[in-house]
């Protein structure tokens, strides 16, 4: 039975459906067909709906089952992973789906690194600052000042990494200000110490003399009698040597004074 005879002759689309559906029995079928797929579809749940409709409805979507499924690069840093991990919960509450969740893991990786990065410049153009004040600050001193606030350092702080490590990672260790400190703190413990009138006199910090003994060498004064201060580094480096065999070491080789920690300033100057 053609379906043309069922519909009114004023019926809008009487034509197209007669043409395409030969009998009331193919339009029914195409309305089920129909129905089946709307009812698969995905619909936007209403304004309250219990929270399993709208995860239901995020999957549909292209949104994980669960938050491991928004993915954070195995090469990645720490911190990066850590600011990560915190923002794909947010994402996994608000149904995000996974291609977005890539695109905004790249754009988040690229700004972290952009931001690192320029942290990192204004860090070492402080520290450049701070050097040249130093500098200027010290004059032909600056070197001698520097050592001094380095054997204080190892004194005072170098056994305490998390202090060492604060100071290095924030680029404080460069402040002059913290240099003038260590500087005064160290002439204070030399102007508080008597060296005995036996031995050598040297009978401080094992770490700091052994550091001492170290940076005399460096200079390259000690081991060339042609050097102008040779004389007097020799011997305040062979006085070194004494103080440590006193205290039990076999001087500022042995194992147990290896170099630690050093004072963070300006490490390249």
């Amino acid at each position: 039975m053609s379906i043309a005879e069922h519909l009114p002759e004023e019926f809008e689309g009487r034509a197209a459906l007669s043409d395409k559906f030969d009998s009331v029995e193919s339009l029914a079928k195409s309305y089920n067909e129909l129905q089946s797929q709307l009812g698969a579809s995905a619909r936007v749940p209403q304004e309250g709906a219990p929270q399993e409709e709208w995860s239901s409805f995020y999957q549909k979507m292209g949104a994980p089952t669960e938050v491991e499924g928004y993915e954070i690069p195995n090469n990645a840093d720490d911190v990066t992973k850590g600011q990560l991990s915190s923002l794909r919960d947010s994402a996994f509450s608000k149904g995000v789906t996974k291609d977005q969740w890539d695109a905004l893991v790249e754009n988040a990786v690229g700004s972290i690194a952009s931001t690192r990065e320029s942290a990192m410049k204004v860090m070492e153009e402080a520290k450049d600052k701070w050097a040249e004040e130093a500098k200027q600050q010290y004059g032909e001193d600056f070197e001698s000042k520097l050592a001094r606030a380095q054997r204080t350092f190892q004194e005072v702080i170098a056994d305490d990494e998390e202090v060492a490590q604060i100071l290095d990672s924030t680029g404080l260790g460069n402040h002059p200000k913290l240099l003038d400190l260590f500087v005064k703190i160290g002439e204070r413990m030399s102007d508080d110490t008597t060296p005995t009138d036996s031995g050598s006199g040297y009978s401080g910090n094992a770490s700091a003399l052994a550091m001492r003994g170290r940076e005399l060498i460096k200079k390259g004064s000690v081991g060339n009698p042609d050097h102008p201060e040779y004389e007097k580094d020799y011997t305040e480096y062979m006085k070194i040597q004494q103080g440590l065999l006193e205290q039990g070491y076999a001087g500022i080789t042995d194992p147990r004074l290896k170099a630690g920690a050093e004072f963070p300033l300006y490490e390249d100057v």
